[in-house]
């Protein structure tokens, strides 16, 4: 299972390349003295963070007496088990702890830390299922579903949202979607260990449309 490890690489390249993409001469982040060194410490940062929140909540959602051995939780590729939504809340989190702690623009961090995620996914379902030879319907669609939303944000949202954009926002609608995603999935899966993960979702995406219509409404009114 050494191409799972290989795809993560793969994903985590292309994601710092998508984050010095959006973030290099960033005007905001200037102004904040925030430079692009900082933006990549804040990404190994939250690439670790997530990788072990990933394990931990697959843990968490298919327990197995195997993982209290610490080389077989650790040891994630050669057995593997990763849970996506469990990498995306514990990214999230740490996010929001750094960004809080050293009075960061933390929407804007969340835009383009959103960004450069999905910009990551299609290829690493491609590369998953090319080296693994996994074929199954899930895998087709969850490639389909991250390659549609990203062409959504790239040709719709971010023109959309490019002049008198709310920091913020971008970063909202993923995590919205990719809470969508999960439900819809397991509601489609109907698989009981999936229990965890729809309530997990369930909060996310409730958080993230409470933000956003909040931020709606704050730029409504201040108009």
């Amino acid at each position: 299972m050494q191409f799972f490890f290989i795809v993560l690489i793969i994903c985590f390249i292309i994601f710092l390349f998508s984050l010095y993409t959006f973030s290099h001469d960033d005007f905001i982040l200037l102004r904040r003295d925030i430079s692009t060194d900082d933006v990549f410490n804040w990404a190994f940062i939250g690439g670790a963070s997530s990788l072990l929140f990933a394990r931990i909540f697959y843990v968490l959602t298919h327990p197995d007496p195997a993982f209290l051995n610490p080389l077989v939780f650790l040891i994630f590729p050669y057995f593997p088990g990763l849970s996506l939504l469990g990498g995306v809340v514990g990214g999230l989190l740490v996010l929001l702890f750094l960004a809080r702690r050293k009075g960061f623009p933390i929407g804007r961090i969340l835009d383009f830390f959103s960004l450069s995620f999905l910009a990551s996914m299609p290829l690493g379902f491609v590369g998953y299922m090319l080296l693994s030879k996994d074929r199954s319907y899930l895998l087709i669609s969850q490639f389909f579903f991250f390659l549609l939303l990203f062409l959504v944000f790239i040709f719709i949202l971010i023109p959309k949202f490019k002049t008198g954009r709310k920091d913020g926002v971008l970063g909202l609608i993923f995590l919205a979607a990719i809470s969508i995603n999960y439900i819809v999935k397991n509601f489609v899966l109907r698989s009981q260990i999936t229990s965890v993960e729809n309530i997990v979702s369930t909060v996310l995406f409730a958080f993230s449309v409470f933000i956003l219509l909040r931020v709606i409404i704050r730029e409504r009114t201040a108009k």
